[in-house]
């Protein structure tokens, strides 16, 4: 089960390019990894269009996750930062 929201802000003094921000909260009952638990994440990016249907996403993200996902033989997940490049092309 996961929830997601995200916003976009267009940046007024840069003609196209936006602020995206997003986050997610997941719950995993043994679906990806063998715990219990979920995680959340937030990100922010910059949206910068290149060409027609053509965009560029440099961003940072932020993992959260709970429950016993941190134990060593349940996924060995941990906070984290963790970077994104997208390129987005719509058809």
């Amino acid at each position: 089960l996961v929830l997601n929201l995200s916003h976009r802000v267009f940046l007024k003094f840069l003609n196209q390019i936006s602020l995206d921000l997003s986050g997610h909260i997941g719950w995993n009952n043994k679906l990806f990894f063998r715990g219990h638990g979920g995680d959340g994440l937030i990100s922010a990016g910059i949206n910068i269009p290149l060409v027609k249907n053509l965009s560029f996403k440099p961003g940072i993200n932020y993992s959260m996750p709970w429950g016993n996902l941190y134990d060593k033989s349940n996924g060995n997940q941990k906070n984290r930062f963790y970077y994104s490049m997208y390129l987005n092309y719509i058809f």
